[in-house]
Formats: structure tokens, sequence, C-alpha cells
């Protein structure tokens, strides 16, 4: 079972499912990120904003419109902290970024954020490469069992083992899903505490003026979906 859920690690890795939101999203062909959130009709302020609203009417010499607010998607837990607006889609959360001011990776602590790239993108390729021959494996599995199921001779008795072979291989899929997600999560949670650690070395060799010493790097998370 060990190395099913291994194999399934890298299947989900490459395969993983779309959490899509269930209100304020049309079908696409790629995974939908963004959503547009409309608010209360509020009085327009400037015509340059008028672009920002939509169902606009307008009220003796005002305009009035529903503002409209795009909402990202939060590909992890960690991020929550850099979103406001946080509100749950269907099987995800969804919020508006803040604007943060991310710090300038110094000089001083550049070496260490590169080790820390390293480092994860080391540990997610390890998983893939160990779970892909594993999940081959565990194909393999599936198809002695069907070839193994058509040796019966009723019907009943092929489509009963053929049954033991599905389910077998669904429940196989459903933990190694599970086991991805703590992976990718434990993953990512060590790429932040490296991060913090990294951010450290600057912290205090920084200018006056600066508004921000945190290390926030927009990596686009593991570039799939779950």
């Amino acid at each position: 079972m060990k190395k099913i859920l291994f194999a399934l690690i890298a299947f989900s890795l490459v395969f993983g499912t779309v959490a899509m939101a269930k209100e304020g999203e049309k079908k696409a062909d790629k995974p939908v990120t963004m959503v547009e959130v409309k608010k209360e009709q509020e009085k327009i302020s400037s015509p340059d904003d008028v672009v920002n609203f939509t169902n606009i009417v307008k009220k003796g010499k005002e305009l009035f419109g529903m503002r409209k607010i795009i909402l990202e998607k939060i590909t992890h837990p960690s991020e929550i902290e850099h979103f406001e607006k946080v509100k749950k889609l269907g099987n995800a959360l969804w919020g508006m970024r803040k604007d943060d001011n991310q710090a300038l990776v110094r000089p001083e602590a550049a070496s260490c954020v590169k080790t820390a790239f390293d480092k994860r993108d080391a540990t997610l390729k390890s998983g893939i490469t160990t779970g892909t021959t594993t999940l081959l494996s565990t194909i393999d599995t599936r198809t002695t069992c069907q070839k193994a199921a058509l040796d019966k001779t009723t019907v009943k008795e092929q489509k009963e083992a053929n049954k033991v072979c599905v389910e077998t291989f669904k429940k196989a899929i459903e933990s190694g899903k599970e086991a991805t997600k703590k992976y990718r999560d434990n993953v990512w949670q060590t790429f932040n505490s490296d991060l913090k650690a990294c951010n450290l070395l600057q912290a205090s060799n920084v200018p006056a003026n600066t508004t921000s010493t945190d290390i926030k790097i927009e990596d686009g998370g593991l570039g799939m979906e779950f």
C-alpha cells in the first residue's frame, strides 16, 4: 500500500484534479484562477473609475454601478495572509490579493533563497521520480487483475472479479490524492520556513525607510492544481 501511495503522489502531481468554484466562474478549457464577484450598487465617484463597475445606471446626474471585485484562487493555506475578502467558492478559497510590500532580496540573503529554491524543487522531483516507477507497477497490477478476471467461467464470476480490481484501484487513487496533498503541504511549509530563515539574514541590515523586510516570492506553487 505504501508503494501505491507514493505512486499516486506522482500521479496527482501530473494529473491532479482542479477544485473548481461553484459560484462566479464559467467552464473553460483551462483551470480557472480568477473569478469576478459583484458588490452592492454604489456611486461612481470618477469617470476614470467607470471601468471598475458593471450594471451601471444613471440616477439624476450621478452614475451608480456594482463594483467589480476580482478574486484570485488561493492555492495554499499558507498564502491566506496575503489576501483579503476571503471566501469559499465551491471547494476552494478565493480572495483579493493584498498590496503587500515585498522586500528586495538583498545580497546577504540571496544565496540562502537560492538554496531554498534548490531544496524545494529537489524534493518535488524526488517525489515524482519515486512515484512514477511505482505508479507504472500499480497500473500493471490492475492489468493483471483484470486479465485474471477473464479466466472466470461465468458472467457473474467475471463481473465480480473485475469489480474487485476496479474498487481496489479507485481506493488507491483516493489514498494517493490524500498522500499527495500532505506531501505538497509539507514541501511548501518547509519552503516558507526556509524563506523566513533567509529573511533574518537581511532584517537587521535594511535602510531606515524600508517598509517591509519580509521575503515573499511568487512561484506559482506546483504549477498544477489539485
